[in-house]
């Protein structure tokens, strides 16, 4: 969103941004600016609206016109006909999932728990059917192998959706017109997956095999607070985490503590051993409480409750 403002403005296109409360005060993934002041920093006027149904400036077409575009980057509202129609240039949003997969939220969470690595970005018109305007723009890729956490994620989208979008400011610019794909042609590949909030659905089933663990761990890792458990009634946050195969061990040892070595625990799973680098309970580093013999177990209600949560989010809070 940063980079297709600051090249749009650097094109000569006025643009203004629109952030929901919950997105203004909100890190950036890849260096940890505020939204609203990394967009303030480059000179762009913003406007932090909790139902952008309501804004002023739009209702008021200060914002808008025929020759608007909006740009939606992970929007937190449905938007209604008025504020469709007043983009006369349309809506488009950017959708940093390989399309039509992935659909719904926490993408790169999803696709590490599948041990997924297709890429794609894609630029989709918005309109009154959610997720299925047609297709305006696209790039497929593969991302590395040394991409383990959502931070990773991000970084590995970064620069393909940086040039998905300057190909579109190009064309918009020249005056070109999209080459539109209709979505119908892809919807039989759909595939829905919600929203999660780490602090309810990031609970560790110790039943699981050593390598789905390890993914889980994976999945919930930075920028997110770790896969959750519990030591002596205390609940910890697991981060850093690596599988290690060659051991081998019945099901019943799972999640005990069986090497200690400085700051590093491993912990028994069946296929291997964890190795635990880092583990944190509210924010501090609790890995005292690894100790050798000690157990990471979960509730069964926690296991419940990490299941069947699903998030309600809107442009004033998240989870």
């Amino acid at each position: 969103m940063l980079h297709c403002a600051g090249r749009a403005k650097a094109a000569g296109l006025r643009v203004a941004a629109i952030l929901a409360p919950r997105h203004a005060e909100e890190p950036l993934p890849l260096d940890g600016r505020k939204t609203e002041a990394a967009l303030r920093a480059l000179g762009i006027p913003v406007l932090v609206e909790a139902d952008i149904n309501a804004a002023q400036p739009l209702l008021r077409g200060e914002w808008t016109g025929r020759r608007a575009i909006a740009f939606c980057f992970g929007p937190a509202w449905i938007f209604g006909p008025q504020v469709l129609s007043a983009f006369g240039g349309g809506m488009v949003n950017y959708n940093p999932i390989p399309v039509p997969r992935y659909l719904g939220g926490a993408h790169y969470t999803w696709q590490i728990l599948n041990g997924d690595r297709r890429g794609g970005c894609i630029l989709q018109l918005v309109t009154p059917a959610l997720d299925r305007g047609p297709i305006l723009r696209s790039r497929y890729f593969r991302i590395p192998a040394s991409a383990r956490t959502p931070e990773d994620y991000f970084r590995a989208y970064h620069r393909p959706g940086c040039a998905l979008v300057d190909g579109a400011l190009k064309d918009i610019v020249a005056g070109r017109a999209f080459r539109t794909q209709a979505y119908d042609r892809v919807d039989a590949r759909r595939l829905y997956l919600p929203r999660l909030n780490t602090a309810k659905n990031g609970f560790i089933d110790w039943r699981w095999s050593g390598a789905e663990i390890e993914r889980f761990c994976c999945a919930f890792d930075r920028p997110y607070a770790g896969a959750g458990s519990y030591i002596d009634g205390v609940e910890v946050r697991l981060g850093d985490v690596r599988l290690e195969k060659g051991e081998r061990f019945h099901p019943f040892l799972s999640g005990l503590i069986v090497r200690r070595s400085g700051d590093t625990a491993w912990i028994a799973v069946t296929g291997g051993l964890l190795r635990v680098a880092a583990l944190r309970s509210q924010g501090a580093d609790v890995r005292a409480l690894a100790r050798e013999g000690a157990r990471l177990s979960t509730p069964p209600e926690k296991l419940h409750e990490a299941a069947a949560y699903r998030p309600r989010l809107s442009g004033t809070r998240s989870g």
